[in-house]
């Protein structure tokens, strides 16, 4: 969890890269509303003590894999922003349960 948290201080004393003008989009989402979502649930498995609900659980992966797909297109700040925001994802997802819900890994 110390991972995560970590990640995420960081993540939120980042600026948002002003490269990226308001309502960019890739893969048919706005990246702001793909760094809201992550950092979002980020925060949320550190309330709760390293748990998500199935249903943010599911809603985390996916954004994940948005996240993976956009950063190899990206360069300069925005690549370093949003691969820390996959890097926050994926350290939230080592405590994520299998899709049948035993434990991953």
């Amino acid at each position: 969890m110390q991972t995560v948290r970590d990640l995420l201080d960081a993540h939120n004393a980042a600026a948002f890269p002003a490269e990226l003008p308001a309502g960019t989009e890739a893969h048919g989402v706005a990246l702001v509303l793909l760094d809201a979502d992550i950092a979002g649930l980020a925060a949320a498995y550190l309330g709760a003590g390293g748990a998500l609900p199935a249903a943010q659980w599911r809603a985390l992966r996916e954004a994940a894999g948005v996240a993976r797909a956009v950063v190899p297109g990206l360069t300069g700040a925005a690549w370093v922003y949003f691969g820390r925001l996959y890097a926050l994802a994926q350290a939230v997802l080592r405590d994520a349960p299998a899709a049948d819900g035993a434990p991953a890994g």
